[in-house]
C-alpha cells in the first residue's frame, strides 16, 4: 500500500518536500557522532543542569528540617513531583501512540520522547520521602475503602500500592528505551572504539544480528512493552492525584479529575516533545531530521487536547458548581475563587486560551516555530496548575482532614514558596534535564533503524507542477 501526501516549504508546489536525504551509511554516521562525541555547549549545559540539580539536594535537606508531622511545608515537593509526572514520565506516551497508530511522520521524534522516561529515577527517588506525610485512608476520603483498610484488604494500602506503581512505571520505562533501542546499541557496538562502553553495548544489544525472526521478536516486544507503559502511566496518575491532592481537601469529591490529570498529562507530554524537537533540531545537529511535518502533526495534535484539557476541568467544576454544598463550595474558594484565583486563571490562558487562538491558525499551526511557542506555554502552565492543585491541598492541615468541609476558619491561606522551595523546584527541573542528556550520551538520541526503514520507504514523486512524498506501507 502506498499513501502519498503534499508537503513543501513554501507556498507553491515547485519546492521539495521535508524528506530524508541522507544514505543509510551517513545515517548512521552522524547519529553515532553525536552519540559518542559532545561539545563544550553541551557539557556547559549539562553542568548547569547538574548544579540546579545540587541545589535541589540542599533545598531537600533543608526542608527535611520541619519533619513530616505536617504536609503544608512539602507542598512545592509534591507539587514537582506531580509536575515531572504529567511531562517527562508523560513523554514517553507520545512515542507509544506513534507506533500503536503507525504514523510514519512521528518516526524521527519517538526515541527523544522515549528518553525522557529515564526521569522514573528522580521520581522514584522523590516519592520515596513523600510516602512518610501520607497518612492512612481511615478516617478520610480516599480510594482505598475504610472497610479494605480495616480488614487488611488490599494489603499495604495506600503506601505499599503507590510504591509499587511507582516502581512499575520506572521499570517499564527503562524497559521501553531498551526494547526500542536495541538494534540501534548493536550498531553502535559494531562502531564503537574498543573499551568499557563497547562492553556494554555488545551485552544489553543481545547479540542482535538483525534477522527475520529477530526483528520480529522486537516489533512484538516493543508493542507488549509499549502498552503496558501507558497503562501503568494513567494508574500511576489515578493513585498520585488521588492520594496526594484529592484525598487531602475535604469534600473534595470528583471522580473526574484523575482523568483530568492524565489528560494534561498528554498535552504535556505532546508540548514537551515539541520543545526537544525544536531543541534539538535548532542546536543540536539534527535539522536533516527534524521537519516541519513533525511540528505540523503535533501541532494538530496538541490543539484538539488543549480542548480536552477545558473540557475535562470543566466536566467536574461544573458538577461541583451546581451542587454548592457546603463542602463543594469550600472546595471551589480553596482551588478556584480564594487563594489560587489567579494561578488557576494563569493556567487557564496558558493552556487552553493562547493555544486554542493560536493553533486555529494555519500559518502558525503549520510552522516550526508557532507549534513551540505553544508548547512553551502549555509547559509553563502545566507548572502553575501542579502549584495550585497540589501545594493547595498539601496546605490543609492533618487535623482538618476528619472534616466534612472546609469552612471560611479551617480555609487555609496561600501557601508562598520560600528558599527552599524556589531551590526544590529548580532541582526538579534541572534533574530532569540533566537525566535526560545523560541518556543521549549512551543511547542515540535519533531512531538509527527507523530513519533507515524511513529511507526504503518514502520517495519525491512528481505530480504536474507538485512535488508530492509517497511512503509505502508494508504492514
Amino acid at each position: 500500500m502506498r499513501q502519498t501526501q503534499q508537503h513543501t516549504n513554501g507556498h507553491n508546489g515547485h519546492h521539495r518536500p521535508d524528506i530524508l536525504t541522507k544514505t543509510p551509511q551517513q545515517v548512521t554516521e552522524e547519529v553515532l557522532g553525536g552519540t559518542f562525541r559532545a561539545g563544550s555547549r553541551f557539557w556547559l549545559v549539562a553542568g548547569v543542569m547538574f548544579a540546579l540539580l545540587v541545589l535541589g539536594v540542599i533545598g531537600f535537606v533543608i526542608r527535611t528540617g520541619d519533619g513530616t508531622a505536617e504536609r503544608g511545608p512539602w507542598g512545592y515537593f509534591g507539587a514537582m513531583l506531580g509536575y515531572l509526572l504529567t511531562t517527562a514520565m508523560a513523554a514517553p506516551i507520545v512515542a507509544v501512540l506513534v507506533r500503536l497508530t503507525k504514523a510514519h511522520w512521528g518516526k524521527p521524534i519517538v526515541r527523544a520522547a522515549q528518553l525522557w522516561g529515564v526521569v522514573g529515577i528522580l521520581c522514584m527517588l522523590m516519592i520515596i520521602p513523600l510516602l512518610f506525610i501520607l497518612p492512612s485512608a481511615s478516617g478520610r476520603n480516599t480510594i482505598w475503602f475504610y472497610d479494605a483498610i480495616r480488614t487488611g484488604w488490599p494489603p499495604g494500602a495506600p503506601h505499599a500500592w503507590v510504591l509499587v506503581s511507582f516502581i512499575g512505571l520506572l521499570v517499564l520505562s527503562i524497559l521501553l528505551v531498551w526494547v526500542d533501542s536495541i538494534p540501534d546499541l548493536a550498531t553502535a557496538r559494531d562502531h564503537a572504539p574498543a573499551g568499557a562502553r563497547k562492553g556494554w553495548y555488545d551485552r544489553l544489544s543481545l547479540g542482535w544480528e538483525g534477522t527475520t525472526k529477530q526483528w520480529r521478536m522486537h516489533r512484538t516486544a516493543l508493542l507488549l512493552v509499549s502498552v503496558l507503559y501507558l497503562m501503568n502511566f494513567v494508574y500511576v496518575n489515578f493513585v498520585y492525584s488521588s492520594d496526594f491532592a484529592q484525598s487531602f481537601v475535604p469534600g473534595w469529591k470528583d471522580s473526574i479529575f484523575p482523568a483530568t490529570h492524565t489528560v494534561n498529562g498528554f498535552q504535556s507530554a505532546l508540548a514537551l516533545t515539541i520543545v526537544t524537537a525544536f531543541v534539538l533540531r535548532t542546536w543540536g545537529g539534527y535539522k536533516d531530521y527534524l521537519f516541519t511535518e513533525q511540528f505540523w502533526a503535533l501541532g494538530k495534535l496538541l490543539l484538539p487536547l488543549s480542548v480536552f484539557w477545558f473540557y475535562f476541568w470543566f466536566s467536574g467544576f461544573i458538577t461541583q458548581w451546581y451542587g454548592r454544598s457546603p463542602a463543594e463550595h469550600g472546595v471551589l474558594t480553596l482551588l478556584y475563587f480564594g487563594p489560587y484565583r489567579n494561578i488557576f486563571v494563569t493556567s487557564v490562558i496558558l493552556n487552553f486560551v493562547l493555544p486554542l487562538f493560536l493553533l486555529i491558525q494555519n500559518w502558525i499551526r503549520r510552522s516550526i516555530l508557532g507549534p513551540t511557542v505553544v508548547a512553551v506555554s502549555i509547559l509553563v502552565g502545566t507548572f502553575l496548575d501542579r502549584i495550585r492543585l497540589y501545594n493547595a491541598a498539601f496546605s490543609v492541615p492533618n487535623a482538618d482532614l476528619s472534616h466534612h468541609a472546609l469552612t471560611p476558619e479551617t480555609m487555609p491561606p496561600v501557601n508562598f514558596p520560600g528558599g527552599a522551595d524556589v531551590l526544590i523546584m529548580l532541582g526538579a527541573v534541572g534533574g530532569a534535564v540533566f537525566l535526560f542528556m545523560m541518556a543521549t550520551r549512551f543511547v542515540p538520541v535519533m531512531n538509527i533503524w527507523e530513519a533507515k526503514e524511513a529511507l526504503l520507504l518514502q520517495r519525491i514523486v512528481p505530480v504536474l507542477k507538485a512535488q508530492l512524498k509517497a511512503i509505502g506501507k508494508p504492514e
